[in-house]
This record gives structure tokens, sequence and C-alpha cells, in this order.
């Protein structure tokens, strides 16, 4: 959706129901970093002072920081960020294009622009070893999220894990 759409849904919005703040409820918003910066400019520029938060990825975050600086200075409160697990054999296993060093790099940038951090982060992946799963927890005692969303692996038909556990 354009960038004009989505700011006239929200001006209707205001108008009939005078919200306070808002979710984006999109996979990754950020990988679009030209929408977000139109959306930045056009958002202050329409007047708009709610909050919002959206979904990020660490690997985004950790290496755009002057986006996030724009979009704090937008509104931005807070970016839930799919962590998954603290270690690097595992993140490599599911494929994530992230290491442990980049997820507590975005947490760094989260906290110099006030952003909060909601940790999501999976537990039981296939071949996940218990000195693996401590890895996640300490990579977690570092970031210290102002919240945790954990969540325990689950094979969704069609995606390669789907296909590994059936194999294994």
């Amino acid at each position: 959706r354009s960038v004009d759409n989505v700011l006239g849904e929200l001006k209707l919005l205001q108008d009939k129901y005078h919200f306070k703040s808002f979710m984006f409820h999109d996979d990754c918003l950020t990988e679009d970093r030209d929408w977000v910066t139109e959306f930045c400019a056009k958002y202050k520029a329409a007047g708009f002072t709610q909050k919002f938060c959206c979904q990020s990825r660490a690997d985004i975050i950790s290496v755009h920081e002057d986006m996030v600086a724009l979009m704090a200075g937008a509104g931005l409160v807070g970016y839930f960020i799919g962590f998954e697990s603290g270690n690097d054999r595992v993140l490599r296993f599911i494929k994530k294009g992230t290491t442990r060093a980049r997820n507590i790099a975005a947490a760094e940038v989260c906290r110099r622009h006030n952003v909060f951090i909601w940790a999501n982060y999976m537990l039981g992946l296939p071949t996940e070893t218990e000195d693996e799963i401590k890895d996640t927890i300490s990579m977690l005692k570092i970031i210290d999220p102002d919240y945790y969303s954990p969540s325990f692996f689950t094979p969704h038909p069609g995606s390669d894990l789907y296909e590994y556990a059936n194999e294994k």
C-alpha cells in the first residue's frame, strides 16, 4: 500500500475513533527503507502525534540506525524483533540471516533511541542443545528486553524446518 493510502486510513481512524497509538501489522515494515522514509516525513507533516510500533529484524536495525532515529522522531516507540536464538549455529541452521552479535547490536540501537524491545525467540528448535538454549537465555539477559515472547518451535507445513522434522 502506498504511504498516502495508509495516511488516509489513519486520518479516517483518527476522525472516527481518536486513536492514541497503533501497531503496523506487517511482517517487516522496515525492509522498505524508501517507504519508511516517505511515511515518517508525511506522517509528521500531516500533524499526526500518535505513537506507533512495528515488527523489524535485528539485522536491519543493527545496520540502519539512521532509519531507527528517523522512525523514533516520527513517533516509533517499539519494535517487535524476532531474535529467535542467541546461538550462531542455530541462527545459521534456521537461516535467520543474523548473528548473536547483531541481535545484541540491534538492542543497543533501540536503547539509544528509546525504542522498546519486544523480544520474540524460540526454544526447542531441531538440533538445538541445552548449551545453545543457555546461549539464548544469556543473550536475553544482555538485551534485557522490555517484553519477552517465548515460543516453542512448531513445524509449519511447507517450511524447510517442517521437511527437516519429517525427515529426521
